[in-house]
């Protein structure tokens, strides 16, 4: 069965190496040869093709020299009993057994197979089935030429189970990117489709369960607000507002009040009763004429707010100068679970420090200097960053960016959600603001990360749907509160 890959989740994601385990397992379990799966998957694969391109009569396959190159033998076998023109070019001879079952196939149905690409090119369609999980380095060779061709060829196509080159499990392109016009995917997800620079493609993209029963106990997992909405606060009938979660926003430095404002807005959209804000004397007036309900206090120097609060933002504004530098080693030492985040993070990887019941939401600069790594690095293996954020700190790492990660250190989740209209300053202001307050609600930093990444991104996508240039963060406030009602 064909199912768009969204409406697949929430699910599992395993990584390769947990894949190559389970199926085997799960064939097996079907009383199904990994040959015969290979032969459903190249099916499905076909399947999706007549249904996209209907008209298509002819066919340009590209087949790599491992079980996604087997995949794509089976659907040029397929297509040429169907009547089609099909030119298929190998990276090389089949490696894996079941690859070489599948091009044995295909020569004996008159199929031919070449090793380079003809002068004359004429198809109106490309297969890829060159590379296809696991990949986690360059491209090289053969499959280097081919994967050049995609990126640069006019022609639409179709790719099994990844785009070559696509990280399965990173979201990472080795080698030269291209757009895919469908994907077609086997048995769970991907993570690679769901983040990073894979996640250009999920819209594309579609899930082929091969007759199987995917289910499995896997380390990453994929979420949506749908798998996440039984979680929400909840008011009883006789709440008062220090029922309802009491929360300290601090940041607003000189020239930077705009990112407290939303911050602490978004704490109150999500639920907070009370949000008390201290901010630079000079931020105060813009604060509070912009948002009357928010308890602003001017703060020159720290000092030990006289308010009970459940929960504490740090970081939206603060800064790095003395003020910020005070503000935040002050607001560090509270007792209280936090969200740590901008340029509190900052502060924090001049001098690291454990985090305990704590929540950090950095982009990847930030996580970046929080690793003491790279950029690069960090989108290189977005899994193995908040993971690692999570270790090193001894908290909730929630790595902001396409396809949001989160990691208590030992599991980790995928968030699909959100849309590239979020790309606009104040966008992870806003979040802090929503995770604040659940955590002030009474949730853990978990549930509260999960939650908040949820909501922040559903009210995201909801807010685009009027355009996706243009959106403001402060679009999301009523959207949150929709949704957290809802």
């Amino acid at each position: 069965m064909l199912t768009p890959l969204l409406n697949a989740l929430p699910c599992p994601l395993p990584l390769a190496a947990e894949l190559k385990e389970l199926e085997p397992r799960l064939a097996a379990a079907k009383g199904l040869s990994l040959y015969q799966l290979m032969e459903k998957a190249g099916l499905a694969a076909y399947g999706l093709l007549r249904q996209r391109w209907p008209a298509a009569k002819k066919l340009l396959v590209l087949a790599g020299t491992g079980n996604n190159g087997g995949d794509a033998y089976v659907l040029a076998r397929l297509a040429l009993a169907d009547g089609l023109a099909v030119t298929l070019v190998a990276s090389g001879e089949p490696k894996a057994q079941e690859a070489s079952q599948a091009a044995k196939a295909w020569h004996q149905v008159g199929g031919k197979t070449l090793f380079s690409l003809p002068a004359a090119l004429d198809g109106e369609l490309v297969v890829d089935g060159l590379l296809g999980m696991g990949l986690a380095s360059e491209v090289r060779g053969a499959a280097k030429a081919l994967q050049v061709f995609l990126a640069t060829t006019a022609l639409p196509i179709l790719a099994i189970d990844v785009p070559s080159g696509l990280g399965s499990d990173s979201g990472h392109w080795w080698g030269k990117p291209f757009s895919a016009s469908a994907v077609v995917t086997f048995i769970f997800p991907k993570a690679g489709l769901l983040t990073g620079q894979g996640r250009a493609a999920w819209q594309q993209a579609w899930l082929a369960d091969l007759d199987l029963t995917p289910s499995a106990e896997t380390a990453l997992n994929a979420l949506d607000f749908s798998a996440l909405k039984a979680r929400r606060p909840t008011r009883k009938a006789t709440a008062h507002k220090g029922d309802s979660g009491r929360l300290l926003v601090v940041g607003g430095n000189l020239g930077l009040s705009g990112a407290i404002r939303l911050a602490g807005e978004a704490a109150l959209r999500s639920g907070a009763g009370l949000v008390k804000v201290l901010t630079h004397p000079q931020s105060a007036l813009a604060v509070s004429l912009g948002r009357p309900e928010l308890m602003v206090e001017p703060v020159a120097d720290w000092r030990a707010p006289g308010f009970a609060a459940k929960a504490l933002v740090l970081g939206p504004g603060l800064g790095q100068d003395p003020w910020g530098q005070a503000m935040c080693a002050g607001a560090l030492g509270l007792p209280l679970p936090k969200v740590v985040d901008a340029d509190a993070l900052n502060l924090v990887a001049q001098k690291p420090k454990a985090l305990v019941d704590a929540i950090i939401t950095p982009h990847p600069g930030e996580a970046a200097r929080l690793l003491g790594a790279s950029i690069g690095d960090v989108e290189r293996d977005r899994l193995a960053a908040v993971q690692a954020l999570a270790q090193q700190y001894r908290c909730v790492a929630l790595l902001k960016g396409a396809g949001t990660l989160v990691s208590d250190g030992k599991q980790s989740w995928l968030l699909a959600v959100g849309s590239p209209a979020m790309a606009v300053g104040g966008m992870g202001d806003v979040l802090s603001g929503i995770i604040g307050a659940l955590l002030a609600q009474g949730l853990s930093p978990l549930d509260a990360a999960l939650l908040g990444a949820a909501l922040h991104g559903e009210a995201g996508s909801k807010a685009a749907e009027q355009g996706a240039i243009g959106t403001l963060a402060s679009d999301l406030f009523d959207w949150v509160r929709n949704l957290i009602n809802a």
